[in-house]
């Protein structure tokens, strides 16, 4: 990863952009407008070239130590300790967490009293495995978890004011000196030894993961060493017992560190000093990098010791220091110089100086540590503390630093020209500088062309700078403003681009203008901005109208209809891949070279779109915004960010230049200041955030987390500490219950809070994310208590009391069951016998009835057959054939609804007529009555089982009497044989009675029911009352077929 840099988030492309078309065009011609010209001489101001960086000087030291004395440790007795419990005397909320300064211009916090610190007397700084801070100070240990205090001022048995010093040892054990005493803090437990070692210096507590050694060095006992439980004293025979500082190095020297008696060390029991005599001699610190030997004093030169070498470190000539510790980290070695600030001295020997002036708070650096996510912190004797974070952004030396720089451009002999809103024409070269007296102060961008420098001047207007002569164009004689075009660039064909203050697009070229927003195709665009990629295409852009590219002499429109992602774009932008960059507000479209786009969603740019992009080398880029810088890199995977605005302290408002200097350096302008961009400082990616519980709250009131019981409706806070210092990081967790998973949730603080929770097991799993990274993951486990009447206890009463009153209940139904069983049995038998009772009597009325039925039909069918004999007599009286024939068809139907009454009072039901024995009877009765012979003709009837009621087998009987008599008489004269058919036949909705003869039928064109004779006739009107329709067919046998509805 490019620098070490730690990538905020991974944003994946995402799709809806595909290919962005240009559709070229030949540019349009317009009118030429002639250019007003005038020239004068260059007046200039040299100033030499910028100070290099500072590096330290080292400066040998003819001294070689001299022997002392023989020298061995006593070995006292095992030390011990008396266990106290440790008890939180205070907290204090820091809602804000540390701060800026107002006049930080980098990336320092602070925190003192007046923002929450109990006290500014800050000594020392240490940090634990889980990343929390500890502060020694006058009123107590203070531990700082970036949004809270937690304050211990120890018990009668040991004080913890007035603490001097702080160590974790490689057990976790806390080791505090004080100013009367030492002891160590470990499980909130504080541990007191039974014997007195006073007052340690600042510097009171060292470590040898070598030896597994532990050094306690006093003021007045001398130097103690801990080594797998014994104890061991130097006291005798050092030339003081006042030790402000000691340590084994790697070649096994035991160094001193003595008070103000210089410094010394102690090699194979023989004790060896350097004796320098008029010399300020007053040692506070010792440190071991990298095979070399610090030491810094309070009144005195940083010195280094090296294969037995002795060397001053000279930093700016500084002659006298006062230095109380050392920390190192990646960037190199820090120390604190007292009423001074802080000092890092780089691997390459370069060093920097912060102070009050970058942000630190405060010149009383007393001593300072270096924690695990590199950031240093500086303990102020008066002023609280100070962390130092990343420093990767600087104002510069330079000498053009002040004057507000909109642009840089090289020239082709390896000089950098500088255009200034305010501060005029620049140009630096190796030799220094070159100030351009007489040109426009606002200078706001430029073209650099060979020994052309190009130059848009708000009251020159176009100025071209050669050979040491200003050469002016304006459009309109004494009208400079009507003349100035911003933002000009230069294009393969050497003609000049801008935009004028009315938003119209111009070029310029050999002393004329041309405007081209006079072209119908671009008069209703509003141009704001010219912008120029690496291959020279040339991009206006258009308010809400999306960009202009102009190469080759054509031109091509591109906007959201034609591919690109906004018609609102800020910056255009070419990188080495041959890839070009649309920036819009929160959003990249990255576009190659065959037009495939896609797109990047940077939620840091919403409404604060990218000015500017700089390639600082293949696939890593830094941008400017109105808010802030962007360093990106992009590769395969997607695009990788980070952003730095006003929460990382920095003046980074207004900025929209980035570009190199002549030396290669990154510079940020255009805003208050410029600013440098030093990959040296970005952190490694190395470390993650650490997650720990700090205590867990039930309304406000703190609660067991060895057993984590909450009674129900009270609201449950997880208070976390969450650490991440310098970086931001927020706090990712689930919460489970009853074997269902919930969602993962994000929030900011280090507050987990649960409101209105049911009662149950619950678990929650947290881990912190920042940067990318994440912490471990925590679980808890924890059980929201139900009421009283949710307890076991209470559902066990309920269920008994239910069961209860159910056993009663069924008790008592039965009962009721049982009586109300008898009384209806009682009702039962009286109904029952009413019943029978009502039973015989409407038998015996139907039995009646059915009696009186059968005699009725009876007494009809012998008044029917008696008329029929009437009829009879009176043919046989008749002499006229016609009339007997008459006669005759009226007994025939006389006789068919004769028989139906006679079928019906002898037999059960005389509602219904058995239809097939009416059939046969009806057939024997007409071939009686006609004498008719019908062993020649074969009747086939199909209406077997069919019960029709008594009013449809009257019509029926009727129709089918006038159908036979119709066949007997016509259908086969002389004897023929032939065959009739009678099928009924039932559907769903209707009957369906066939008639059919093979007789000899009708003509093609008979129509029954136009047809003049009396038995069609009498058809028709009985088919009309009875609702039913008739067809007729002759296919080998005459046909009627009648649909009767039910």
């Amino acid at each position: 990863m490019v620098y070490g840099i730690i990538w905020a988030w991974i944003f994946f492309p995402f799709s809806g952009f595909s290919q962005v078309k240009y559709d070229w065009k030949p540019l349009p011609d317009v009118k030429a407008i002639k250019s007003y010209s005038d020239q004068f001489h260059a007046q200039v101001k040299k100033h030499p070239p910028d100070p290099a960086p500072p590096v330290i000087r080292e400066v040998y030291l003819d001294e070689q130590p001299e022997f002392v004395t023989s020298i061995q440790p006593d070995l006292l007795s095992r030390l011990h300790f008396e266990a106290y419990e440790l008890t939180l005397d205070q907290r204090i909320d820091i809602p804000n967490g540390m701060v800026f300064k107002d006049i930080s211009n980098s990336n320092i916090k602070y925190l003192d009293q007046a923002h929450g610190l109990l006290t500014n007397d800050i000594s020392v700084i240490a940090e634990d495995k889980d990343g929390l801070i500890y502060l020694g100070s006058s009123k107590g240990l203070l531990v700082f978890n970036g949004k809270e205090l937690s304050v211990y001022q120890g018990n009668a048995a040991f004080s913890l004011t007035g603490i001097r010093s702080l160590w974790f040892d490689a057990e976790g054990k806390l080791w505090v000196a004080t100013d009367i005493n030492i002891c160590y803090i470990q499980n909130q437990k504080i541990f007191v030894p039974e014997m007195d070692f006073g007052p340690t210096h600042l510097q009171g507590f060292s470590e040898s993961s070598a030896t597994g050694e532990f050094f306690i060095f006093t003021v007045y006992h001398g130097l103690f060493i801990l080594k797998e439980g014994q104890m061991y004293q130097y006291n005798a025979g050092l030339p003081t017992p006042h030790v402000s500082c000691a340590i084994r190095t790697d070649d096994g020297r035991l160094w001193f560190a003595f008070g103000n008696s210089g410094f010394g060390y102690i090699q194979k029991d023989s004790l060896f000093m350097y004796k320098r005599e008029g010399i300020e001699n007053s040692p506070r610190s010792l440190l071991e990098v990298g095979g070399e030997l610090w030491l810094g004093q309070f009144r005195g030169k940083l010195m280094k010791h090296r294969n037995d070498s002795l060397f001053n470190v000279l930093l700016n000539d500084r002659r006298r220091h006062h230095i109380y510790s050392f920390a190192p980290n990646e960037q190199g070695l820090w120390f604190p110089d007292y009423a001074e600030g802080v000092y890092l001295i780089k691997k390459n020997g370069e060093y920097d100086f912060i102070g009050e002036e970058h942000g630190l708070n405060g010149r009383v650096s007393f001593t300072l540590m270096a924690d695990s996510f590199e950031n240093i912190w500086v303990a102020d004797a008066g002023n609280g503390i100070s962390r130092i974070d990343e420093l990767a952004f600087r104002p510069t030396r330079k000498f053009v630093s002040n004057h507000g720089i909109f642009q840089i451009e090289p020239d082709a002999y390896g000089n950098s020209w500088y255009f200034m809103n305010g501060g005029g024409l620049i140009s630096e070269s190796e030799v220094g500088y070159v100030e351009y007296l007489n040109s426009d102060r606002y200078s706001t961008s430029g073209a650099v062309s060979g020994d052309s420098v190009w130059i848009s001047s708000e009251t020159l207007g176009l100025t071209l700078l050669k050979d040491g002569v200003f050469t002016t164009y304006r459009m309109k004689k004494d009208e400079e403003l009507d003349s100035t075009i911003y933002d000009i660039k230069m294009d393969a064909n050497a003609r000049i681009w801008g935009w004028n203050y009315a938003n119209r697009l111009y070029s310029f070229r050999n002393g004329q203008f041309y405007n081209f927003s006079s072209a119908p195709d671009l008069k209703d665009f509003k141009f704001i901005n010219v912008l120029q990629t690496a291959d020279k295409t040339i991009y206006a852009v258009a308010l809400n109208n999306g960009v202009i590219a102009i190469s080759n002499n054509k031109y091509a429109h591109l906007n959201m209809g034609n591919g690109l992602l906004s018609d609102q774009i800020s910056f255009v932008f070419q990188d080495e891949s041959g890839n070009t960059w649309f920036c819009a507000s929160g959003r990249v479209q990255v576009v190659d070279a065959q037009g495939q786009s896609t797109v990047y969603q940077i939620k840091e740019t919403e409404s604060n779109p990218i000015l500017q992009i700089l390639e600082t080398e293949k696939g890593s880029f830094m941008a400017t915004t109105a808010s802030g810088l962007l360093l990106m890199e992009k590769d395969q995977e997607g695009l990788t960010h980070k952003f730095y605005g006003k929460e990382n302290g920095l003046k980074l408002i207004g900025n929209r230049m980035i570009t190199r200097d002549r030396q290669g350096r990154i510079l940020i302008g255009g805003g208050t200041s410029l600013k440098t961009f030093d990959p040296y400082y970005l952190k490694s990616d190395k470390s993650r955030p650490r997650l720990t519980l700090n205590r867990v709250l039930a309304d406000g009131v703190e609660v067991d987390r060895d057993h984590l019981e909450v009674e129900q409706e009270k609201v449950v806070n997880f208070v976390f500490n969450k650490i991440f210092w310098g970086q931001q990081s927020d706090l990712v967790y689930k919460l489970q219950h009853r074997s269902r998973s919930g969602n993962w949730n994000h929030v900011s603080s280090n507050v987990i809070s649960f409101k209105e929770l049911q009662y149950g097991n619950y678990e929650l799993l947290v881990y912190a994310e920042g940067e990318g990274r994440k912490s471990e993951e925590l679980q808890f486990k924890f059980t929201i208590l139900p009421f009283w009447y949710q307890t076991d206890g209470a559902k066990l009463m309920y269920f008994l009391l239910a069961v209860t009153l159910i056993v009663g209940y069924i008790f008592y139904r039965e009962s009721r069951a049982r009586i109300a069983k008898i009384r209806l049995q009682k009702l039962v038998d009286e109904r029952t016998a009413e019943l029978q009772v009502e039973k015989l009597n409407v038998v015996r009325q139907l039995q009646q009835k059915e009696i009186l039925m059968q005699e009725v039909h009876h007494r009809v069918k012998n008044n029917l057959t008696f008329l029929k004999s009437l009829l009879y007599l009176r043919a046989r009286a008749s002499k006229d054939a016609e009339v007997r024939l008459i006669l005759d068809e009226c007994q025939a139907r006389i006789q068919s609804m004769a028989l139906v009454h006679q079928n019906l009072y002898d037999v059960q039901d005389a509602s219904e007529v058995d239809f097939d024995l009416f059939l046969r009877e009806l057939f024997f009765e007409l071939e009686s009555m006609f004498d008719q012979d019908r062993s020649n003709i074969n009747i086939e009837l199909a209406v077997s089982d069919f019960k029709v009621d008594v009013k449809l087998s009257v019509f029926l009987g009727l129709i089918l009497n006038e159908m036979i008599t119709n066949s007997f008489k016509y259908a086969f004269p002389n004897g023929e044989e032939g065959r009739i058919l009678v099928r009924l036949s039932q559907m769903s909705e209707h009957f369906e009675l066939t008639y059919a003869d093979s007789g000899l039928g009708f003509g093609e064109s008979f129509d029954f029911k136009t047809s003049t004779g009396f038995g069609f006739k009498l058809i028709n009107i009985l088919l009309n009352q009875i609702d039913a329709q008739m067809q007729y067919v002759n296919n080998g046998m005459t046909t009627f077929t009648i649909v009767i509805p039910k």
